[in-house]
């Protein structure tokens, strides 16, 4: 059965075009998901809609449904602090009936105050504290700017606040562009540094007149200055947040079927009347005297110094998103014919070509993979994907130097469990460096493990085949991973640093074990939180424990242990196995495995693997160690059955790992059990690993298994 998405009101003003896309909904067990650019598709076994990607007509909106907000969308990530209403106004979210929730789209250099006054978080006090009076700030529940789409899919309406296109380009410009460049890269991370680089710094892009006079006009500018100059005004290559995630993006963002609702910044209170009168059914007789920053009362005095020439330049390549803003007014149920033509009749004053056409000289940007990767569809693969999660960069690879596919009887997903060295190996087996450390190196590593390696597995970013032949694991004594997963997390180290670099919900995770509790060393969490004779309180006592056994996440290194990626492979999977005190022998068992060559020649690099433990080791007590080692047994037997089922160990190599772990924790290295049942982490593995909502996780058996059971579901 399909439901048809209902048609757009009339249209009004200069003739333009209410061209809509249209898109069905299926409710079948397979759907594909494909791209006009490419014959790729995808299989996804759960009941979306079709995507219908770009034309040259104004697709005002791509329509795919995802069933829950952010965080449930994304559970490897945090909703950023600004996307989160204020304490104060936690009152408004509650029990909103579906007629009224109104999702917030929030587009970068429109009107930043406007969502402080709407009850969500922000740097200034004052606007915090003056939260707008009505209905909007009480129905405003959700937010969608940027890449962070934290809609319901259902909400009643998505309010767009809009502001001219030429003067919302020139300030996501100013606010793309850091302050401080020092600690914008150790906050952000050498990616999203180059990002910006490439258009301030290697570019003379200080402002829009800039970019226009020396990246758009016909000079003597570098021709790749030129060319970013042009993909960054169409929104086709990402320098910065608010230049790149324009009217476009946004429109085609929000589902097909959602009624809009707008608020232009230059005709603020007017429209915040329409809004509520929308709400209300009424008229409101409220004072709506507030301050709003970014207002536009005079447009002209605020961007338009610029000559008429460059001016011209600006308009023609905005031309596209100019058609998207004109969308979005049109659609709009709150404002009237007369306020549609009266924005564009101000448009026209500094636009006129664009703002009178409803074609461009260039072609509407196709921006599918932009969706995808943004606002969040799923991943593009040919075979299973995870109820539509984002693939981070840094689980990539370069198609230009490595198989994208790999023969299927070779084929190899790297399992990069944290702490045992897994971001060097991964560079040498050319994955992408996750840009907070130093880029990967630009030479191939020879062999077929560089090659056959597709995809990779780390911490909740699950991107393997579900049918890959063997599954990599990195591995590494599981007592002294614990020690460098403890200290690599542990904010007590430098708690306004780390406040500083994380985000807010990241380092509040942390502060739960490592400053609200005693535990600032793994000897004190020990001594403290895991004996017998324990003092803390009994909280931290708990913290403690469901810290080592992984059941609880205050660190993500400790959380996403052996258990988690053991059980997260599929049920009785090959497994080759790189031990990272063996590294280099171990490389080359594997190559041979899968069909290589023996080459003892091959260097694999390694490092960042004892950063914290080696040192640290002198400081923890005999008494300390055997307590942790007692608290590791299930782990530590997880680690034996990993090293005893890899494809590429013989006996005596496994019986190495063993002896070395013995100098550790003696009993638990050759035990065949433990004091402690193993953790049931079917819940876990369901929020972190992802299953397709057909497909049901089989009960956990308390036994150490290769893999979980899953059985599709019924209808």
């Amino acid at each position: 059965m399909a439901m048809k998405r209902s048609k757009a009101s009339a249209c009004v003003v200069l003739s333009l075009s209410c061209l809509l896309v249209s898109s069905s909904w299926h409710a079948v067990s397979t759907v594909i998901f494909s791209s006009s650019q490419t014959n790729t598709s995808v299989v996804h076994h759960v009941a979306i809609p079709t995507f219908k990607a770009s034309t040259n007509a104004v697709n005002f909106s791509a329509t795919i449904a995802i069933a829950h907000p952010y965080e449930d969308h994304w559970p490897s990530y945090t909703l950023p602090e600004w996307a989160t209403k204020v304490e104060s106004s936690i009152e408004y979210t509650s029990s909103i009936s579906k007629e009224k929730q109104v999702c917030l789209v929030a587009i970068g250099g429109t009107s930043d105050s406007i969502s402080c006054k709407l009850g969500f978080r922000c740097n200034d006090n004052d606007l915090e504290a003056s939260i707008l009076p009505g209905f909007l700030p009480k129905y405003t529940t959700h937010m969608f700017k940027n890449n962070v789409y934290d809609c319901e899919d259902d909400s009643a309406y998505f309010l767009f606040v809009v502001i001219h296109p030429l003067v919302r380009i020139k300030r996501a410009i100013q606010n793309d562009k850091p302050i401080d460049w020092d600690a914008f890269k150790l906050r952000e991370g050498e990616k999203n540094y180059k990002r910006r680089k490439n258009f301030y710094l290697d570019c003379p892009f200080d402002t829009l007149e800039s970019l226009a006079s020396q990246g758009l006009s016909q000079d003597d500018s570098a021709e790749k200055c030129k060319q970013r100059a042009e993909s960054a005004l169409m929104g086709t290559e990402h320098f910065g947040n608010d230049v790149y995630f324009g009217y476009q993006y946004h429109a085609e963002g929000i589902p097909g079927i959602g009624r809009v609702m707008t608020i232009r910044a230059e005709h603020f209170e007017e429209d915040l009347r329409s809004v509520e009168l929308e709400l209300a059914g009424k008229r409101q007789e409220t004072q709506l005297s507030v301050r709003i920053q970014n207002n536009a009362h005079k447009v002209n005095a605020d961007v338009f110094s610029l000559s008429e020439e460059l001016q011209s330049l600006i308009c023609n390549m905005l031309c596209n998103e100019i058609q998207s803003y004109k969308q979005i007014l049109n659609k709009s149920i709150n404002l009237s014919g007369d306020q549609v033509a009266q924005s564009v009749e101000e448009l026209i004053a500094s636009c006129p070509t664009e703002a009178t056409s409803t074609k461009c000289n260039k072609p509407r940007p196709d921006i599918t993979n932009k969706l995808k990767k943004g606002r969040g569809y799923g991943k593009r693969t040919s075979t299973d994907s995870r109820r539509g999660w984002q693939v981070l960069d840094f689980m990539k690879k370069d198609p230009t130097k490595y198989l994208q596919k790999a023969p299927k009887e070779s084929e190899v997903c790297l399992v990069h469990i944290g702490k045992s060295g897994g971001t060097s190996l991964a560079c040498s087996l050319g994955f992408n460096s996750p840009g907070y450390t130093d880029p990967c190196p630009d030479e191939v590593t020879p062999g077929l493990l560089p090659q056959y390696t597709t995809r990779r597995f780390h911490l909740s970013q699950y991107d393997c085949f579900d049918d890959s032949a063997f599954y990599l694991f990195l591995i590494r004594n599981p007592y002294d991973r614990l020690i460098s997963a403890f200290n690599y997390d542990n904010v007590s180290r430098s708690p306004k640093n780390f406040e500083r670099v994380l985000s807010s919900q990241e380092f509040a995770k942390r502060k739960k074990l490592f400053l609200d509790c005693p535990f600032t060393t793994i000897e004190k969490m020990a001594q403290l939180g895991l004996s017998k004779a324990a003092t803390a309180t009994d909280v931290c006592k708990q913290r403690a424990h469901e810290a080592i056994y992984g059941t609880e996440n205050y660190s993500a290194q400790l959380f996403c242990n052996l258990q988690f990626y053991l059980e997260s492979i599929p049920k009785d999977a090959k497994i080759l196995a790189l031990r990272t005190e063996h590294l280099s022998n171990d490389w080359h068992s594997a190559e041979v495995t899968i069909g290589g060559d023996l080459n003892q020649t091959t260097n694999i690099a390694q490092k960042n693997v004892n950063d914290y433990s080696e040192k640290k080791e002198k400081l923890i007590s005999d008494n300390s160690r055997n307590i942790i080692c007692e608290k590791l047994c299930n782990e530590i037997l997880v680690y034996r059955t990993i090293l005893q089922h890899a494809a590429n160990l013989n006996h005596e190599q496994v019986q190495a790992s063993i002896d070395e772990l013995k100098e550790s924790c003696p009993v638990e290295a050759v035990t065949t059990s433990c004091s402690e049942p193993l953790p049931d982490i079917s819940d876990k593995l369901k929020v972190y690993r992802g299953y397709y909502k057909n497909e049901v996780l089989d009960s956990a058996t308390g036994e150490i298994s290769i893999g979980r059971s899953v059985h599709v579901k019924t209808p």
